[in-house]
């Protein structure tokens, strides 16, 4: 079973660094298409390209994309003040309630963007501006994303639950924390 559960946590660190990857790459995107609109509206007028549209769509990869990666590293805002006042063993169970809390979010999140996927595959639902996209694509990466994370948010509550068991020590479980950063 514990195999089992490490193999668990591997992929979900490996899908989540590959949204990463490809959140990195949106922000080239985005980047290359904001530069290539600007240079061409200097040179040729009013031009083909939306790079607004095109940008907002690779934000929403950016976002959907880095979220997993961004939990797990803790990229998320927490009031350290308060936590670190909380006993190391209540603080477990509190992170065990409020990531249950948040699975239960992500779960209702997920459900309705898929729902909304296959709404807008049915009505071929394509978005206002001059590219005329379908907008399945750019919500696909909202109900990937919002799996990803949720699939982060499962493998965090399986690694409070073996702190609180005393199968391994809060340590133990940071052998993917993040790189800190050098002078």
């Amino acid at each position: 079973m514990i195999k089992i559960w490490e193999g668990y946590l591997k992929t979900v660190r490996i899908i989540s660094k590959v949204g990463l990857v490809g959140a990195g790459i949106m922000v080239v995107l985005m980047m290359v298409s904001i530069s290539f609109d600007v240079v061409a509206r200097w040179i040729y007028g009013p031009t083909f390209l939306d790079a607004t549209e095109l940008s907002g769509y690779f934000l929403v990869f950016l976002v959907f994309g880095s979220v997993a990666y961004t939990f797990m590293h803790g990229g998320f805002i927490r009031v350290q003040f308060l936590y670190n006042k909380i006993p190391e063993k209540l603080r477990n169970w509190w992170d065990v309630v409020l990531t249950l809390l948040a699975i239960g979010y992500s779960f209702i999140l997920c459900k309705y963007y898929w729902v909304m996927i296959f709404q807008s595959i049915e009505a071929g639902s394509r978005s206002g501006g001059t590219t005329r996209m379908l907008l399945q694509y750019p919500q696909m990466v909202m109900g990937v994303g919002a799996g990803i994370l949720l699939l982060a948010l499962i493998a965090y509550l399986g690694q409070r639950f073996r702190i609180i068991c005393g199968n391994t020590s809060i340590e133990e479980e940071q052998d993917d924390a993040p790189v800190e950063y050098i002078d």
